[in-house]
């Protein structure tokens, strides 16, 4: 998936398997909060105020873990 096709949004919150983020930047919606279930071996590369690409029908989100080895 690009990033190109993707809303901007970042992490609130992260709690019991479920990413709090708010719509940065989308092409119908703006500071819209949505909750986003991940799987369990994602959860800890999930970071606090993580910039994310939220897809368009906002059920799903991708990140670039920048942080692993």
């Amino acid at each position: 998936m690009d990033y190109k096709h993707c809303d901007l949004g970042i992490i609130i919150n992260i709690s019991s398997g479920i990413a709090k983020i708010v719509v940065l930047k989308g092409q119908h919606c703006r500071n819209e909060t949505v909750n986003i279930k991940f799987r369990k071996e994602s959860g800890s590369t999930l970071k606090k105020y993580m910039i994310v690409g939220i897809t368009k029908d906002h059920r799903s989100f991708i990140y670039d873990d920048l942080g692993r080895d």
